[in-house]
C-alpha cells in the first residue's frame, strides 16, 4: 500500500493506481520535447515547469501526503491537472 490519508478513509491508493501516472508525464515530456525541437521555446518551458509540477505531486502521493498533493492539484492549471488519470485524481481529490 502506498498511502492512506486518515484511519477513518478506506479509499487506499495503491501501487496499481499509480501505474499510468508516470507514463502520463512521460507523454508530457514528449510534448515538451517536440515543441522544442519545433522552435517553440515558449511552449517548451511550459511544458518544463508543468513537468516539475507533475513529479512534484507523484512524490506527495507516494510518500502519503495526499492532502498536500490535492492542495498542490488544486493550484495547478487544467492542462496539468488533465495529466493526472482521472482515478488517481478521484482518489486523491475526492478523498481529501
Amino acid at each position: 500500500m502506498i498511502a492512506r490519508a486518515s484511519a477513518s478513509r478506506t479509499n487506499r491508493i495503491a501501487c496499481r493506481d499509480l501505474e499510468q501516472f508516470p507514463q502520463s508525464i512521460k507523454s508530457w515530456k514528449k510534448h515538451g520535447r517536440e515543441a522544442g525541437r519545433d522552435g517553440d521555446a515558449e511552449l517548451a518551458a511550459a511544458h518544463a515547469e508543468d513537468m516539475a509540477d507533475l513529479r512534484a505531486i507523484l512524490r506527495l502521493i507516494e510518500t502519503g501526503a495526499l492532502h498536500e498533493a490535492t492542495e498542490t492539484i488544486d493550484c495547478r492549471d487544467t492542462l496539468v491537472r488533465d495529466q493526472l488519470p482521472q482515478y488517481l485524481y478521484e482518489k486523491v481529490v475526492q478523498g481529501n
